[in-house]
């Protein structure tokens, strides 16, 4: 049996818009913000960040291994390393890049005194900006819905459809491998909301669990997933998740205001 290949948030997230009939990829409006959210969920998760009070207060210099992530995560370090000119923000001193292999040789109260130390020193020049900001604001994320389609396609994870529109405009439109490719995705958005919503009689669920609940939900997908009046409760869960998690939380605020702004527009 082939071993299920590891998928990060952002690429849970792309193959969870896949129609489980055709395998057709469809993507919800202000889509790049929830695959902006899944990039700084997935970078939390590996501890390259540390989020507290719906903003970055801390990164650690990692290498990442993913294409996307990694790539995203050398470029926020570079931003913040020299500054955001555009806010006007201070220069951030990155933590020494062998503090944590010192921190091992160090007596546990000594280290977590050096750890905050730094800690309290990059977060004075961290750029204040909350999550949403992040989200809505920092020109990698612009174009983040196609490095993560070329890098899903590289990893054989979907598939692209490249056309011209009246000969002329290159258009292109994904699928997943297989219907049966969407179907399983959706397997494993079921697997993850199920096991957040059980968490109290079977204990508490994965942070990577709760993190692709909650943006499935700020993405506009749940109702996708579970439709009609019988997944009410399910919804109104996910919600609930999204809701209580900062960065999910961010997401459907940037993509609340996206909306209103087409409104206006239109």
């Amino acid at each position: 049996m082939q071993e299920r290949p590891f998928l990060t948030l952002p690429e849970e997230l792309v193959l969870a818009c896949g129609n489980p009939g055709q395998g057709l990829i469809r993507r919800p409006d202000f889509f790049n913000r929830a695959l902006s959210g899944a990039v700084l969920a997935e970078l939390e998760l590996c501890g390259a960040i540390t989020i507290e009070d719906a903003k970055i207060v801390e990164l650690r210099p990692l290498t990442l291994g993913d294409p996307v992530i990694g790539g995203l995560f050398e470029q926020l370090s570079s931003d913040i390393g020299l500054g955001q000119p555009r806010t006007g923000q201070s220069r951030l001193v990155s933590p020494p890049d062998n503090l944590l292999r010192l921190r091992q040789d160090m007596p546990r109260g000594f280290a977590a005194r050096v750890s905050a130390a730094v800690r309290i020193g990059l977060a004075a020049h961290l750029p204040n900006w909350p999550l949403h900001g992040w989200i809505s604001t920092w020109p990698h994320f612009r174009d983040i819905e196609e490095r993560c389609l070329a890098a899903m396609e590289a990893r054989g994870l979907v598939i692209a459809h490249r056309r011209r529109f009246l000969g002329v405009v290159p258009r292109t439109s994904w699928s997943t491998l297989s219907p049966e490719y969407a179907r399983a995705s959706a397997g494993r958005i079921d697997e993850a909301v199920r096991a957040v919503t059980a968490a109290a009689r079977s204990g508490p669920p994965s942070r990577r669990a709760v993190h692709l609940v909650a943006l499935v939900g700020a993405a506009g997908l749940s109702g996708r997933l579970y439709p009609g009046r019988e997944h009410h409760a399910t919804r109104r869960r996910i919600e609930e998740v999204t809701s209580g998690n900062p960065v999910a939380a961010a997401v459907s605020f940037v993509r609340e205001a996206d909306e209103r702004a087409r409104r206006a527009n239109d």
